[in-house]
């Protein structure tokens, strides 16, 4: 047995791509991971090494992120250096919060949030040296340029906060956003400008004041962190091998996660995906529909215990109940044969009538499925009436964001209704009674529809079949 045949979907740690392939699963990184390297790789936690020596060194890059762990260093071990923090802060209006402290190293939001809470400590720290002078064993290395680059790297580390964060909801329907989110990290990296902390506007208040600031203008420091980030993301999401940025490739898009992309409702029938590849997706899907349906198919007859009818020597099949399929007759009419007309070297009568039903079935489900996909493709979900009290914090709730306002909705809501209207489709006589509702009979028909539950981050997805 293969594992495919039990197991519809499995999302893989960067490191285990090779115990996939071998199983015969589609390459899919776990986003999680995949979007906290680009920070990593960003501030030089991370480098890539060939014959252990280190390919794309960043000195520079450590050394401020040195200077951040020395920072919550001093603090985190001194109940009154804490305290004397605080009463400097209160001289220059600074906010009176603790000192992150990173301790989970192989994470970079701890690096992100260190970065961001030493920021917002800026006065207080400052006022802290001048009141403390001899006990700052970190003040020679806390120049203004190294606080610039401490906010020009906090900038950089959070447009890739969206993939990290996002990538962790594991509550939601999120196959479909994988994508969507990979693309919004991308194209927030390769923007020309970048929202970066105003150091001297800094108060008490938890908003940072932030303004728009040109690559051009970064530091040299910071601008290496800035390209940094785009080349791992580009590695990761885009398939560049190489060690320079294109700035042009396209996230890379699984065939399971473009299925999702279909199938959601939130995502508009993949419009965001090229024509081609949204075409040979549905093409996909279509065979998916049909070999689910085949199954259903036989699983009922065989529940039923209804096999052909054999009379003398006559064998005939069943015209299907379905009239609509008018282009279907012609293959029906070959349902009655003569066994007598077989010599000993033929196929048997059986064997034919079986192949002949196959084809009538498979001819029948792809004309169904054209009906159904059309369907599906034009129905339109009314998010504003299924939550109502969600649409009351949409900045639009008569064309809510896919990213903002539908991302984080329980799906269920709009999923359970065409459960009741139609039954339960694992118990059907016959999967054409799924056809009387257009959206459900195409979810439960594909078994990597139900990728539509998983979740972003690694985890197994039994198939759930007939």
């Amino acid at each position: 047995m293969k594992f495919m045949d039990v197991i519809a979907r499995m999302i893989q740690d960067g490191a285990a791509l090779s115990v996939a392939r071998l199983l015969e699963f589609e390459d899919e990184v776990c986003g999680m991971h995949s979007g906290d390297k680009i920070g990593q790789s960003a501030v030089g936690c991370l480098v890539r090494t060939r014959n252990r020596r280190a390919v794309n060194p960043f000195p520079e890059g450590a050394k401020v992120m040195k200077l951040c762990q020395s920072i919550s260093a001093h603090f985190g071990h001194s109940d009154s250096r804490r305290r004397d923090l605080e009463r400097a802060g209160v001289q220059v209006d600074a906010p009176k919060i603790v000192v992150q402290q990173a301790k989970n190293g192989t994470r970079i939001a701890a690096q992100h949030n260190l970065a961001h809470c030493l920021i917002r400590l800026d006065r207080g720290l400052h006022q802290y040296v001048n009141i403390h002078p001899t006990q700052c064993e970190w003040k020679t290395d806390a120049t203004t340029e190294m606080w610039m680059q401490i906010a020009e790297f906090e900038a950089t580390l959070n447009c890739s906060k969206l993939t990290t964060t996002l990538c962790q909801t594991e509550v939601y329907y999120l196959s479909a956003f994988g994508h969507l989110i990979k693309t919004a990290t991308i194209r927030a990296l390769r923007a020309n400008k970048f929202s970066v902390v105003v150091l001297s506007e800094v108060t008490r208040d938890p908003m940072l004041p932030r303004r728009e600031k040109s690559l051009v203008d970064f530091t040299p420091v910071g601008r290496e962190c800035v390209m940094r980030a785009r080349l791992e993301a580009e590695r990761r999401f885009c398939g560049n091998t190489t060690e320079e940025v294109d700035g042009t490739s396209q996230v890379a898009v699984g065939r399971t996660e473009m299925l999702s992309l279909l199938l959601d409702p939130r995502t508009n029938g993949c419009s965001t995906i090229e024509r081609s590849a949204r075409k040979a997706a549905e093409a996909h899907l279509e065979d998916e529909y049909v070999k689910f349906s085949m199954k259903a198919a036989q699983h009922a007859r065989a529940k039923l215990q209804a096999p052909a009818i054999v009379a003398g020597s006559t064998v005939a099949l069943v015209r299907p109940t379905n009239r609509r399929h008018s282009d279907t007759s012609a293959l029906s009419d070959l349902a009655t044969y003569n066994s007598s007309a077989w010599s000993d070297d033929e196929e048997e009568p059986s064997q034919v009538v079986a192949e002949v039903t196959e084809a009538v079935q498979e001819l029948q489900y792809r004309t169904e499925f054209s009906r159904v996909w059309r369907n599906w493709r034009t129905h339109v979900v009314e998010w504003k009436q299924i939550y109502p009290e969600e649409a009351k914090t949409w900045n639009n709730p008569n064309d809510p964001d896919t990213m903002v306002d539908l991302m984080q909705l329980d799906m269920g809501k709009v999923i359970q209704p065409l459960v009741e209207q139609v039954g339960d489709p694992v118990s059907a006589i016959h999967p054409l009674t799924l056809a009387s509702f257009p959206l459900w009979s195409v979810i439960v028909r594909v078994k990597l529809a139900l990728s539509l539950r998983n979740r972003f981050v690694s985890e197994w997805c039994p198939l759930v079949t007939q």
